[in-house]
C-alpha cells in the first residue's frame, strides 16, 4: 500500500502511446448516434491480450461522465454471431451446410419463460443458402435457427470461453454484471457485451483458437530495480485449430463481398483482415 500510494513502484502498462493516440482521433471521427451514446474503442494484441487502446468516451467528467464505456455492456447487434458462428464450427457445423435463412421466423425461446417463442422479420431475407453466404450477409433467421440447432446454452457457454476476463466470467454475481441469457434473439444481439468482451471473444479466433485473457500491466518493477511482477499467461484452448481457422476464412467474406463492403473491401484488399458487423436500431 505505501509503495503504491507514495511511491516507488514503477508500472508498465501494456498501452502503446501511438494507438491509443490513434484510437482517441478514431472516436472523434465516428458520427454520434440518435440515442446520445459516445463511442468507445478497444484494441487487443491478438497474440497475447494486451490492451494496447482503449477509449471510454470523450473523458472523464466528475459527476457527470463517469462510466467508461469501453468496459460497460451495451447492444451488439449481429456482432455478436461470430459467438454463434464459433460455437457452430466447433460442433461440426461446415461452412457449405445448407440453412434456412427465410423469414419472418418464430422460435421456441427457452431462456425467457414470460415469452415462450420468439417472432423476428429484421433484416435481409436470406432463404435457403449455405452457412458461409448467409455469415456474409448477416442473415438472422438462418443464425437464429443455428443458434437453435448448436444450442443456447452451448452459445453462451461459447461466449464466457472466448471473451473470459476479470470483467466477464462464469457465476459472476448479478450486481457486478448481468448473465449472459440462452434467449432465442441472441443472434440478434439480446445480450449486452462490452467492446472489450467483443475484442477478447474474436481475439481467441485470430488466435487460432488459443484464448488469452485481456491485461493491462505488463510488468512492475520494485524501487530499487527489482522485478515484484510480470504478466504471464499461457493461454486456454478455447477452439480447435481447424476450426477458428474456418472462422477466419468465412468472416474475410464479411470485409470482400459482405455487409462490410462498402467501407471495407478496398481495406481487405491490401491486408489480411476479417470481422463481422453489426447494427442496432430502437
Amino acid at each position: 500500500y505505501t509503495l503504491l500510494h507514495r511511491g516507488g513502484l514503477s508500472i508498465h502498462t501494456t498501452l502503446d502511446p501511438s494507438l491509443q493516440a490513434q484510437a482517441e482521433r478514431a472516436a472523434l471521427e465516428l458520427p454520434a448516434n440518435t440515442a446520445g451514446i459516445e463511442a468507445a474503442i478497444t484494441s487487443l494484441d491478438t497474440a497475447t491480450g494486451a490492451v494496447r487502446a482503449m477509449v471510454g468516451g470523450t473523458g472523464f467528467v466528475p459527476g457527470q461522465n463517469e462510466v467508461n464505456l469501453a468496459l460497460a455492456p451495451s447492444q451488439t447487434g449481429s456482432s455478436i454471431k461470430l459467438f454463434i458462428l464459433s460455437a457452430a464450427l466447433q460442433a461440426g457445423a461446415q461452412p457449405d451446410d445448407v440453412i434456412d435463412g427465410t423469414h419472418p421466423c418464430t422460435l421456441p425461446n427457452p431462456g425467457n419463460p414470460t415469452e415462450p417463442t420468439f417472432t423476428t422479420s429484421g433484416g435481409v431475407n436470406g432463404g435457403v443458402d449455405t452457412f458461409r453466404r448467409h455469415t456474409v450477409r448477416s442473415i438472422n433467421c438462418a443464425f437464429l435457427r443455428t443458434s437453435q440447432i448448436v444450442g443456447l446454452n452451448r452459445v453462451v457457454d461459447t461466449v464466457y470461453r472466448m471473451s473470459a476476463s476479470p470483467y466477464l466470467w462464469p457465476g459472476q454475481p448479478a450486481a457486478e454484471r448481468e448473465p449472459i441469457q440462452p434467449f432465442a434473439s441472441f443472434a440478434t444481439g439480446a445480450n449486452e457485451l462490452s467492446t472489450l468482451d467483443m475484442a477478447a471473444g474474436i481475439q481467441t479466433i485470430a488466435n487460432e483458437g488459443i484464448h488469452m485473457e485481456p491485461y493491462f500491466v505488463e510488468f512492475i518493477d520494485g524501487a530499487a530495480g527489482e522485478r515484484v511482477y510480470t504478466h504471464h499467461d499461457p493461454g486456454t484452448e478455447v477452439l480447435d485449430r481447424q476450426v477458428a481457422l474456418t472462422a477466419i476464412d468465412m468472416l474475410k467474406g464479411v470485409l470482400t463481398s459482405g455487409t462490410a463492403r462498402r467501407e471495407l473491401a478496398d481495406f481487405a484488399s491490401r491486408r489480411p483482415a476479417f470481422g463481422k458487423t453489426g447494427t442496432q436500431q430502437s
